[in-house]
């Protein structure tokens, strides 16, 4: 984990509204989560995500980014011929429209 777990902000639930896209940044940075009060009383954390245990990202650096935007093809058409015409699902008509 980022921060000590035993270390925690307190702050105004008016206060967290008018800072919130700064201090989202702060606990992301420090990893000190922040406690959000209204009339003194707690209503909310705000808290790092911490990465997801077994996740592949990262294991596999070169195929980083390979799929961030969806609409690019992932399969270079010109390659598609290696996986043999009679696989059933290639169209190569789908192309040319």
């Amino acid at each position: 984990m980022i921060g000590d777990s035993l270390e925690t902000r307190t702050i105004a639930a008016g206060e967290f509204k008018a800072r919130c896209l700064r201090l989202m940044d702060e606990v992301q940075e420090t990893g000190v989560p922040i406690v959000v009060t209204k009339r003194g009383q707690p209503v909310s954390r705000l808290v790092p995500v911490e990465p997801a245990r077994g996740a592949i990202s990262g294991l596999l650096p070169e195929f980083s980014g390979l799929w961030d935007d969806p609409s690019e093809t992932v399969i270079d058409p010109s390659d598609v011929d290696l996986l043999g015409e009679d696989s059933g699902w290639y169209d190569p008509s789908a192309l040319e429209a």
